[in-house]
């Protein structure tokens, strides 16, 4: 089956040229450097009269935010620390604050004792501030986000979150809003959105970010989901397992949705998605443009719908352009290999990817003048 779409070289190359160009210019894969600082130290057994050394550590992490400068590093050791963590000092370039549990010790940071009330905040709060770097640390039974930033007005930069995990998070696991530069890395996110509300991994209007190497498992919500604007970022070999099932919405494990605002020039690749009712899906749910998407060489199975792109939401326009799927594995989709629902898209190429389901294309609402379908293997 071959399904032709008018003037797609030009936008293609248009598309091509663009994501080479966000490569050159934010090079994700590069880690941030760290000039040398003070090391400080906290501990169970320390006291925040301490000077914070390893011999004398400090004994609450709070006394560590109200302390580092730009260029320290506080190791904290083993131990449940039952306190929230409100970040209030940033590095700069070049001088990240680091905040890292010592090596080979496990860090737990619990909010099972500390209710904030009705406000979307997080147990380990970065709070808008820019050059921070967290490693190691568990984050669990948070009153609303793990760890994160979601105001209602600027957002943060130049963040690292690595090697971290959360647990039993009544929202997102991780999650951040109106924020740019933003690397998610190595995490562990099991069990988020118990409320439910938001997404196990929350990106909202964030600009230039990379979600990598994340093992995203049983959310009630959304696994990951870069919606609201998002735009320049990278999502890819991330595990998402088991999310998306806390209700009755058929909810996808990876989510690129522009909702109301425009988003672009976003991949998603090398993830493998499984027991979720969608796999991968990309919407504009309330009216917002999305534009420039390549979804490839993905891999999901055991779900509903392996991929989707949808015009939800009666009433709103759904604008997409130039989205892409490729080189993609769907097997033990009951409901189908691809779901494709929106007329408003336009330049939608469905090329090279292998459905191992009794419906491999599902044409529910589309502009066929629009769409390229070719190469795909069935079975």
């Amino acid at each position: 089956m071959k399904i032709v779409a008018k003037s797609m070289l030009g936008r293609s190359l248009s598309f091509l040229l663009t994501l080479l160009l966000v490569s050159c210019i934010f090079p994700l894969g590069s880690d941030p450097v760290a000039a040398e600082g003070n090391v400080y130290y906290v501990a169970k057994n320390g006291s925040d009269y301490n000077p914070g050394s390893k011999e004398n550590p400090w004994l609450t992490i709070k006394k560590a935010t109200a302390s580092l400068e730009p260029g320290d590093t506080v190791y904290i050791r083993g131990g449940t620390y039952s306190e929230q963590v409100i970040i209030s000092k940033s590095g700069t370039p070049g001088n990240f604050i680091k905040y890292c549990a010592y090596p080979g010790e496990s860090v737990i940071i619990d909010g099972s004792d500390n209710d904030w009330g009705y406000d979307w905040d997080s147990l380990v709060a970065l709070s808008g501030q820019s050059y921070i770097w967290l490693s190691g640390l568990k984050v669990v039974n948070s009153r609303w986000f793990g760890i994160g930033d979601f105001p209602d007005g600027e957002g943060c930069d130049n963040i690292v979150v690595e090697n971290c995990s959360t647990y039993n998070t009544r929202s997102s696991g991780i999650a951040f809003a109106n924020a740019s530069y933003l690397t998610i890395e190595g995490n562990q996110v099991a069990k988020a959105c118990t409320s439910p509300s938001q997404e196990a991994i929350t990106m909202a209007n964030v600009d230039h970010f990379s979600i990598r190497y994340n093992s995203v498992t049983d959310s009630a919500r959304e696994g990951i989901d870069a919606k609201q604007g998002c735009s320049n970022g990278k999502i890819y070999n991330n595990e998402v397992r088991n999310c998306g099932n806390g209700d009755s919405v058929a909810r996808p494990g990876i989510y690129i949705d522009a909702f109301s605002k425009n988003s672009y020039n976003i991949e998603v690749f090398n993830n493998q998605v499984s027991g979720c009712p969608q796999g991968i899906c990309v919407a504009t749910e309330l009216g917002g443009v999305l534009e420039n998407v390549n979804i490839h060489h993905n891999v999901v199975y055991d779900c509903l719908w392996g991929l989707s792109m949808g015009d939800w939401e009666y009433g709103y326009s759904h604008r997409m352009e130039n989205i892409y799927f490729m080189y993609n594995t769907v097997y033990n989709a009951s409901d189908g290999g691809i779901r494709l629902q929106n007329k408003s898209a336009r330049n939608v190429v469905v090329k090279n990817n292998t459905f191992n389901c009794l419906n491999p294309i599902a044409y529910l609402s589309v502009n066929w003048d629009e769409l390229t379908v070719e190469d795909n293997q069935t079975g």
